[in-house]
């Protein structure tokens, strides 16, 4: 150490010798001049216990006391001390990163067996492996490890053989067939030769191996006929370590195994006997899994029967067993999968079972598939009970209604169009010209049908009775629409607009059809659809409709019909979003500008399908932005700028592309453009500008160039500041992102506004990894500056290096560490990166290498309270890991430190709080109390603030106040000490609301 420090502090001066301190030394330190006086109170009573030193302190205390008096560097220091130097653990870091994660080596069942990841198909003999996710425990295949599923424990199992283990993982590993090794000849007629006499060779002596091993099998049936059953058991596997795919020879050691009642050694062979003979019958499975529910193996026994339930799917007994071993095992997501299953598969007939159960179990399973937004699930359990219903001769109009709209919602069309053909083939028939029915249908049973063909013929026509429901009809025509089956679609339309519409029901369905004729673009025929039902007075009425028409008429270019049709909607509900746009941009074309402005105002126009007129819009965003209608003005410019913003999505490539701005001198970097990207994602304003900025684009007519870069500018600067003022923070970010990207803008000087905001936007949002990117942007840009001088440079590195650093105050990730230990080999020197490398290692228990950074800090700031703070920290930190014999010559060393941060530190009421935190932590109670209680007297800190007027104000910061939280800490002393009282008397009086 300096001999620059002040006279009056013993403490530090006496820390310029750092020899070893032993518990002699502690008990005597008042004698040596050594001041443990911290606040006031003595301290060395507390660390006078006997410990006996190690030569391994010894060394580290010389090398620290070294590294202090700055006699070595801190790569020697840490050397010396037994850790790594600073180049060392980033290179540790680096292999670690490269270092593939260890992958478990615990067996477990086939994931084939408990997932049943079979839909509707037939058995499968396909084995899998992997950890089972939704088991509670994972099967070994080793019978030592294997305990119940209740927890008791077991008498210790005999192992398998370690060439049984491994064929054990090879079946689960789905390697039932052995592979030979690819032979690859050389060129030449020999080459070839040599293989067909290979390949012979060992056909014949592979077939020799055969009859040899089956001589043994049955030598040793012999021998354990004759009542030596060691003999026969050490013959048998003999058999299987030569040939380990051999059923017959586990199925004789099971027997024998069974006969000795060793039941789990039984099983485990048993099993694998069933496993590697693809014909192992139905009983043979249900036998097994009788043996494991006996043996409480219940994962064992459910994929036995969901092996047996493969092979005799229509028998609901096996389905019942599994599902209830399933449960058992709190395995509820393959228990209704297996449901599912048994509901496809079962035969009512055999397993004598009603209508009734199955409807039950049907909306059991649909329940739960709808409670996990599984919606193909439950299609699939919807379909079933239609299938069902029909079985059985019972209606399920509404369900099937239902699942037909589930499936045009999803877009396929062709199987809503195949259910409603072949389920209500009587009441509509496809026929040609002729007459003649040209649709086969073929059902099978509760199994399915078979509808062809598909899709249907341009010259097919339909033959509809009565009882044929409107809205059935009106679902076949949109699936023909989107299957392109113009000439049958518009055959039915026909059909449908013959018939009486006298039902509130039917309004939907029909403006659905109205839509998808709308937009297949068949205008003419759907004017005269429109036309057509509009003598029915319930459809007359409809505002749906009228807009529907009034587009139709748009696109066939009679738009004074069709401010007529969109007038006619706003008067039936005047709040259509949709049609007062559509009105507005035709009142614009017609030249009456103040009038479309007019119809716009005064509406919230978010859940539009469209934008207005861009003009329309601007007016009215400069109206609202005049008059101080700042909510209103948020979403007019948002619906603005949403065809501008879209172009980031619509075109990627230009965010990728780094290039600079026009007469701008900093480049704008790609990672920090990624990142602004990124920050975008998967926000609400995102999912609003791919909504409408996508249709926007597809609209025919529309001009995406009308604002130049200056007003897109003013229109996005005003937007974030009106957010801000809402403290609609993500929404400002994102806008500040979108802007950032925007090519446009990009290729202007204004870009530089919106780079400048992302900091303080990200800052604001707390999205800390785009904060990171910006800060190291901003110091790499410095760095390669040479329009800097070395002083401002300075100058300017801190306070980058201030912003990221309250970063890392609020995020930690590995990356940042890296980037900092990077940054800490380009500039040695640098005293922010080491604190901030401290801070980091301080954090993740790297105390060492924590001490060593921040006391190359303070080597040149003694006087700074905080380096001085996270030194104590350091040390007392260190002082209460495990296995050390020297904990209290360091916690003297950390309360050294915190006194000097005592003494340097101005804040009294921080001061105390930390120090009682301090002894808080290294459980000298009677201490925290009295410096929490110290804490409580002292007031809390004042600070200047800047007021609205720009004056300045003396005011007490409720955010640094330590009162509560002494307070909080004091009651939890007493309360541990038994005092309730008092512990009361402190929260009645520090932390009642």
């Amino acid at each position: 150490m300096e001999d620059s420090m002040d006279g009056s502090d013993e403490a530090m001066q006496n820390m310029q010798d750092m020899t070893p301190m032993r518990h002699e030394e502690i008990a005597h330190s008042n004698e040596m001049g050594y001041d443990v006086n911290v606040g006031d109170i003595d301290v060395a009573e507390h660390f006078t216990e006997s410990v006996p030193g190690t030569s391994h302190d010894s060394g580290y205390d010389l090398a620290l006391a070294r590294f202090m008096r700055s006699e070595i560097d801190y790569d020697e220091f840490m050397r010396q001390a037994g850790g790594m130097s600073l180049g060392d653990e980033t290179l540790e870091m680096d292999e670690e990163e490269e270092m593939p994660a260890a992958a478990l080596q615990q067996l477990v069942l086939p994931k084939g067996e408990m997932m049943m990841e079979e839909e509707v198909a037939g058995p499968s003999h396909s084995l899998t492996s992997g950890p089972l996710h939704h088991a509670p425990a994972p099967l070994p295949l080793d019978p030592m490890s294997s305990q119940a599923v209740n927890g008791a424990a077991k008498k210790p199992r005999a192992a398998l053989p370690n060439n049984l283990q491994q064929l054990m993982q090879e079946v689960m590993n789905q390697e039932e067939i052995t592979k030979p090794l690819p032979f690859q000849p050389a060129p030449g007629h020999d080459a070839v030769s040599g293989n067909d006499m290979s390949v012979s060779k060992t056909a014949r002596e592979k077939k020799k191996q055969t009859k040899t091993l089956d001589a043994l099998m049955g030598q040793a049936a012999v021998i354990y006929a004759r009542g030596q059953s060691g003999e026969a058991l050490t013959m048998l596997l003999e058999v299987i370590r030569q040939e380990p795919r051999n059923s017959d020879a586990y199925r004789q050691v099971a027997e024998i195994y069974r006969e000795q009642n060793e039941g789990e050694l039984s099983l485990q062979y048993g099993l694998l006997a069933a496993y590697l003979d693809s014909k192992t019958p139905c009983d043979e499975w249900v036998d097994l899994a009788e043996q494991a529910r006996n043996l409480n193996c219940l994962e064992m026994a459910a994929a036995a029967y969901g092996r047996a339930s493969r092979i005799d799917p229509g028998l609901w007994l096996y389905w019942e067993q599994r599902i209830e071993l399933l449960e058992a095992t709190n395995v509820r997501h393959l228990a209704m999968r297996a449901r599912l299953l048994a509901l496809q598969q079962t035969d009512c007939v055999r397993s004598n079972l009603d209508f009734d159960w199955f409807h039950t179990m049907v909306k059991m399973v649909a329940e739960y598939f709808i409670e996990i937004n599984d919606e193909e699930k439950a299609v699939q359990s919807l379909e079933t009970f239609v299938m069902r219903a029909r079985q059985f001769g019972r209606s399920a109009a509404s369900q099937h209604e239902t699942l037909v709209g589930m499936w045009i919602g999803k877009g396929k069309y062709k199987e809503a169009l195949k259910s409603i053909l072949a389920l209500c083939h009587d009441n509509m028939k496809v026929v040609d010209a002729d007459g003649t029915e040209i649709v086969t249908v073929k059902l099978h049973g509760f199994a399915g049908y078979d509808v062809s063909p598909l899709p249907l013929p341009a010259d097919a026509r339909f033959e509809v009775d009565e009882d044929m429901p409107i809205n059935l009809m009106c679902k076949v025509g949109i699936c023909l629409i989107n299957l392109g089956s113009r000439g049958p679609a518009q055959h039915l339309c026909e059909i449908i607009m013959m018939r009486s519409f006298s039902e509130v029901e039917y309004i939907d369905p029909v403006a659905e059809l109205a839509h998808a004729i709308y937009l297949a673009e068949w205008y003419p025929f759907g004017r005269r659809f429109l036309e057509q039902l509009q003598q029915w007075q319930m459809l007359v009425e409809e505002p749906q409709l009228w807009f529907i028409y009034g587009n139709i008429l748009n696109a066939l270019k009679e738009y004074d019909r069709a401010m007529e049709a969109f007038e006619r909607v706003l008067q039936l509900n005047p709040s259509h979003v949709d049609g007062r746009i559509n009105l507005s941009g035709l009142q614009q074309r017609a030249g009456m500008g103040e009038k479309a402005l007019e119809t716009l105002r005064d509406y919230d126009l978010e859940g539009c399908t469209h934008l207005p007129d861009e003009r329309l819009l601007q007016r009215q965003a400069e109206f609202l932005f005049e008059n101080n209608r700042t909510e209103q003005f948020i979403k007019t410019t948002r619906m603005l700028l949403t065809p501008y913003f879209y172009e980031i999505h619509r075109n990627p490539d230009c965010v990728a592309k780094k290039r600079a701005g026009r007469n701008a001198t900093v480049s704008l970097s790609t990672t920090l453009r990624q990142a602004a990207l990124h920050a975008v994602q998967n926000s609400t304003l995102e999912k609003f500008v791919k909504r409408l900025g996508a249709a926007t684009y597809q609209q025919t007519g529309r001009s995406y160039d009308d604002m130049d870069a200056v007003a897109l500018h003013d229109y996005c600067l005003k937007l974030i500041e009106s957010l801000g003022k809402y403290n609609r923070y993500l929404d400002m970010l994102t806008v500040c992102c979108y802007a950032f990207l925007q090519p446009k803008i990009t290729r202007d000087q204004k870009s530089m506004t919106f780079q400048n905001l992302l900091y303080f936007c990200a800052i604001k949002a707390e999205n800390w990894l785009l904060a990171f990117e910006y800060a190291r942007w901003y110091h790499q840009n410095v760095n390669s500056s040479v329009l800097l001088s070395l002083p401002e440079k300075e100058v300017v590195i801190k306070r980058i290096f201030n912003a990221m650093n309250y970063v890392f105050c609020h995020s930690q990730n590995v990356s940042y560490h890296r980037y900092v230990m990077r940054a800490l080999v380009k500039n040695p020197g640098n005293h922010a990166l080491q604190a901030i490398s401290g801070n980091n290692s301080l954090i993740t228990g790297t105390y060492r290498h924590a001490l060593g950074e921040f006391l190359r800090v303070w080597v040149a700031n003694k006087n700074n309270p905080l380096i001085c703070l996270l030194i104590g920290l350091t040390f007392i930190h260190m002082s209460c890991k495990k296995d050390l014999s020297s904990r209290h010559m360091l916690a003297l060393r950390g309360l050294a430190f915190l006194r000097r941060y005592e003494q340097t530190r101005s804040v009294k009421q921080e001061v105390y709080y930390n120090l009682g935190r301090t002894f808080h932590q290294l459980s000298i109670n009677q201490l925290a109390i009295y410096f929490y209680e110290k804490t409580l007297e002292e007031q809390p800190p004042k600070v200047e603030t800047v007021l609205e007027d720009g004056t300045e104000s003396v005011e007490v910061a409720q955010r640094y106040d330590m009162t509560r939280f002494a307070a909080h800490n004091l009651a939890l002393l007493y309360q541990s000490s038994g005092n309730v009282h008092l512990a009361m008397e402190v929260y009645e009086k520090y932390l009642v609301i």
